[in-house]
């Protein structure tokens, strides 16, 4: 974070569209709202409606990240949820609209497509491998659970 900024998601009271703005005039260097206007390619006033709507365009965000060569830098998944963090991360997070989860894996999978096959395999053993211990845990977790309800049921 660069020194002298306010951190967007310590500001109360600020909506998801206005925190998604902030983040959005951070990460392309703009000033006001007209500038992201003018870059999603909206009108100021079409800008203020969807303010109004609590409806931040993020598809149309996420395609001139992904079409624009100059800005593919721009990370997508912090603009939209305020993280620099992985998807599966994010995929954990209660607070991550069913939009901005759509946007963050289709980002996600566009990149995983850009690398070589060798490389997808070992990310999806990582995965594969994530998954089948977080399955053991909550079983032991249910079985503990199980066990202590078996207790209490005797007493």
């Amino acid at each position: 974070m660069k020194k002298g900024k306010i951190y967007i998601d310590s500001v109360i009271g600020l909506t998801d569209f206005e925190r998604k703005n902030a983040r959005t005039k951070e990460a392309f260097n703009l000033k006001t709202d007209k500038e992201v206007a003018q870059l999603i390619g909206i009108t100021p006033q079409s800008f203020n409606m969807r303010k109004k709507n609590n409806n931040f365009p993020i598809q149309r965000l996420k395609e001139i990240v992904e079409l624009n060569p100059k800005y593919h830098d721009i990370d997508l998944s912090y603009i939209l949820t305020g993280k620099t963090i992985g998807i599966l991360a994010v995929e954990n997070s209660d607070s991550v609209d069913e939009e901005t989860m759509h946007a963050i894996r289709e980002e996600a999978m566009h990149n995983l497509d850009q690398l070589p096959d060798t490389l997808k395999l070992r990310i999806f053993d990582i995965i594969s491998a994530f998954h089948s211990q977080n399955a053991l845990l909550k079983y032991y977790e249910l079985k503990a659970s199980k066990h202590v309800n078996d207790n209490e049921q005797e007493e």
